[in-house]
C-alpha cells in the first residue's frame, strides 16, 4: 500500500475535524496516519486547509468536560 506522504505530496489537504481529534486524543486506529498526514503538513511538503467549524467542533466535548487542558492542546 501506498504511503499517505507520497498520495498527498505537493498538493493542499482538506481535512474535516476526524484526523484533528485522533491526532490529539491519540487513538491508536488512526493515529499513524493521522501523524503521517501532519508530519507531512509540517514539513512543507503538503498544505492542509480547514475551517473554523472544524475548530469549534474540536473543542466541544473538551469545553464541555471541563477538560480545559485538551483544549488548549
Amino acid at each position: 500500500m501506498e504511503k499517505l506522504t507520497s498520495l498527498v505530496a505537493n498538493k493542499l489537504v482538506a481535512f474535516d475535524s476526524a484526523p484533528l481529534i485522533y491526532y490529539i486524543e491519540e487513538n491508536p486506529k488512526y493515529l499513524p496516519v493521522a501523524d503521517e498526514l501532519f508530519d507531512s503538513i509540517d514539513q512543507g511538503l503538503t498544505h492542509g486547509i480547514t475551517s473554523v467549524l472544524t475548530l469549534l467542533e474540536v473543542l466541544v466535548l473538551p469545553l464541555r468536560t471541563d477538560h480545559g487542558e485538551l483544549a488548549e492542546e
